[in-house]
């Protein structure tokens, strides 16, 4: 489709080309290639512990920020 060609070629810009990196984190205005990165980020700006990391192991309560 038009959308993956789009997304493909977002590849073959430069790091710095400002069309490489659409979603921006409303909170500190960093810039982000994909939503799920930016979704992960986010995570910073939570208050509890438990919104930054949301996953916890079931044996030892140790708590994590990715699964």
């Amino acid at each position: 489709t038009s959308g993956d060609l789009t997304k493909h070629s977002r590849i073959h810009l430069d790091d710095e080309d400002p069309r490489k990196k659409r979603f921006k984190c409303e909170k500190c205005e960093k810039w982000f290639g994909t939503n799920a990165d930016r979704n992960k980020h986010s995570r910073i700006h939570k208050d509890s512990e438990e919104d930054r990391r949301p996953f916890k192991c079931e044996d030892c309560s140790k708590r994590f920020g990715q699964s």
